[in-house]
């Protein structure tokens, strides 16, 4: 996935280039969270978030941009079935694109077979990964790649715990993180730090007959039923497609409010610490200006290239194509 802007603005490019000349000799191994908190202090948020995009892109596989032959494409489309799994509050507010709907547009656009996995919108981890396994169970019998938004990471990640993973998850052949929650959201820390803020959610949770559960489970920390690292199958390839926002990018009200607050412990997207996601298993897809809520910005016919050439069945159809990448294209260097 890319973002759809396809200029910088001066202070970007001299951002971007003082960030590169910082981050030279480091590597994501190099960057504990106390050190991006130091750096955050010291040089400001926008600083260490350009930091650690730099990092990620010094990492990230040098794939070249070039689409895809619309041959390939049309018979990795008959052979390939891309499922979503929706993020919170989906069905509530599907303005925000934890629906998935733009991916699945792009996706129908080029011939595939793409559905969305109805997880419940409001839904606790346990429950909604059963739904993920059962899905996969009754329709994952071809090569399938997943797409998970927001809290569906979470629900996956679970669901890769599940005593059936293995049968459930033989035929998927990759899984795509946008914007993922994996290890629970510091703002639950934040809500549950302050006493008012945590009677009146709780509150409103009771008002409108939900589980608080939903909250608390993403509650990073010991409890948390995220915590443990998972192991995912050999056979899966994972990537996460993270934005790196400046303030400047963020594009509502809830994001800018969020991000300020988790600004004390480093970069984010408006809702989850851009460094706790890039330490996940799987590669990391960079994307420059976009955050949590910005799914608008996303070039989602360019994920969909990605993901036909990383999912695709048959390995012979790539033995002679660069990996399409047009992310190199709009990705500041």
């Amino acid at each position: 996935m890319l973002s759809a802007r396809t200029q910088l603005t001066d202070r970007e490019q001299r951002l971007l280039k003082d960030a590169e000349l910082y981050a030279r000799d480091l590597r994501l191994a190099d960057l504990t969270t106390e050190a991006m908190r130091e750096l955050t202090v010291e040089r400001g948020v926008d600083f260490a978030t350009a930091v650690l995009y730099r990092v990620c892109t010094q990492e990230a596989p040098a794939d070249q941009q070039k689409a895809l032959p619309s041959a390939d494409m049309q018979r990795r489309s008959r052979q390939l079935q891309i499922a979503i799994v929706p993020g919170a509050f989906y069905k509530e507010h599907p303005q925000t694109g934890a629906d998935g709907r733009r991916l699945r547009q792009a996706a129908t656009a080029m011939s595939f077979d793409c559905h969305p996995i109805q997880v419940e919108s409001i839904g606790l981890l346990q429950p909604n990964a059963q739904i993920i396994i059962d899905w996969l169970l009754q329709h994952a019998t071809r090569p399938t790649a997943l797409v998970s938004f927001c809290k569906g990471g979470a629900d996956l990640k679970l669901a890769l715990g599940h005593p059936m993973a293995a049968e459930a998850f033989a035929n998927v052949k990759a899984w795509y993180s946008v914007c993922g929650i994996l290890d629970g959201s510091p703002m639950v820390d934040w809500i549950y730090q302050r006493p008012t803020t945590l009677l009146a959610a709780r509150a409103l949770f009771w008002l409108r007959g939900r589980d608080f559960q939903f909250v608390t489970q993403l509650r990073p920390g010991p409890a948390s039923p995220l915590q443990p690292s998972f192991v995912p199958p050999d056979h899966l390839q994972i990537f996460h497609v993270i934005g790196f926002p400046l303030t400047a990018h963020l594009s509502n009200g809830r994001s800018r409010t969020w991000h300020r607050r988790l600004s004390r412990f480093g970069p984010s997207d408006g809702a989850t610490l851009l460094l706790d996601v890039c330490r996940q298993p799987g590669h990391v897809l960079p994307v420059w200006g976009v955050d949590h809520y910005a799914a608008a910005r996303v070039d989602w016919s360019a994920l969909v290239q990605h993901i036909a050439f990383h999912a695709a069945p048959d390995p012979s159809f790539g033995s002679h194509i660069t990996p399409p990448n047009r992310f190199a294209a709009s990705t500041p260097r």
